[in-house]
């Protein structure tokens, strides 16, 4: 299957994509769909990578749905309808909100959880990407899927320890192969080679 199936329940969920891959578009409608409410009260976010395939489509669909969202951006940004850009990264944040109702990362998780862990920032829920690749290459003979195994596993635990303190309800998804945005190096540039010679050799 490549929906994303869910692992643990309750205050902290695990959800795991499956082989093919996750469109853009099943990757932010599991983020928001852990967020669904019938409060008609607008509500908060802050987003890290926002500038991202998965964050850039996050944003429309947060924007369409009412919320009030920060996104944080390395570059400087032109002001957009129910977006507030903040110039910044993890490593040196800019000026963030006190308190938001969901803080979205959408960008590296290492980055994001070394930040998360001294965070004063308040918020109910905190929904992180991380990847399959914490499973599937923990065991892998080449170092760097390993090194990057680990480096999800430790930013994983980090982030759900961090959340378990501060009795914040915290959700990690873990797409496989995320495509659908023309940004990523591999399905897409597989359909634009396919659609110029009208095939592609496997």
């Amino acid at each position: 299957s490549n929906r994303l199936r869910g692992g643990e329940r309750g205050a902290m969920d695990i959800l795991t994509g499956g082989r093919r891959g996750q469109s853009i578009r099943a990757c932010t409608r599991y983020a928001l769909g852990m967020e669904a409410s019938k409060s008609k009260k607008p509500r908060t976010a802050l987003v890290f990578g926002a500038s991202g395939q998965i964050g850039a489509a996050l944003l429309h669909r947060l924007v369409h749905e009412g919320w009030r969202v920060h996104a944080v951006s390395r570059q400087a940004r032109d002001p957009s309808a129910g977006v507030q850009w903040l110039q910044g990264d993890l490593a040196q944040p800019p000026q963030l909100p006190a308190a938001v109702d969901v803080v979205f990362s959408c960008g590296p998780l290492d980055a994001f959880s070394q930040w998360y862990a001294h965070a004063v920032l308040q918020c109910a829920r905190v929904i992180v990407f991380s990847s399959t690749s914490v499973m599937v290459k923990q065991d892998s003979q080449d170092p760097f899927e390993r090194d990057l195994a680990a480096r999800l596993a430790l930013g994983e635990r980090q982030v759900l320890e961090r959340a378990a303190r501060q009795k914040t309800m915290v959700t990690i998804l873990r797409p496989t192969l995320v495509w659908g945005a023309g940004l990523d190096r591999s399905l897409s540039r597989i359909a634009s080679l396919a659609h110029r010679y009208g095939l592609f050799v496997l």
